[in-house]
């Protein structure tokens, strides 16, 4: 007699209590800070656009408002 899909899921969570549970995670430390903080002579936008591109974001820098709205028209248009 073929397995009901009761009997299978019952049977994968037999198998999985079986099996001994992942070691706990870490407790995090909330009293650390949460980004580190930047140095006296390190200028907030250009640590910020560091950060940004290192987590994976995509960073344009323009000069003036003129550029930017044109950057921002070509980047959209790309990206459709």
């Amino acid at each position: 007699m073929a397995d009901t899909s009761r009997d299978l899921v019952l049977r994968r969570i037999r198998a999985a209590l079986r099996q001994p549970a992942p070691a706990a995670a870490p407790r995090p430390d909330f009293a650390a800070p949460l980004h580190p903080r930047p140095g006296p002579n390190e200028d907030l936008a250009v640590a910020f656009a560091q950060s940004f591109v290192r987590v994976g974001g995509e960073f344009y820098y323009c000069e003036s408002s003129t550029i930017s709205t044109t950057s921002s028209f070509f980047i959209s248009s790309r990206k459709s």
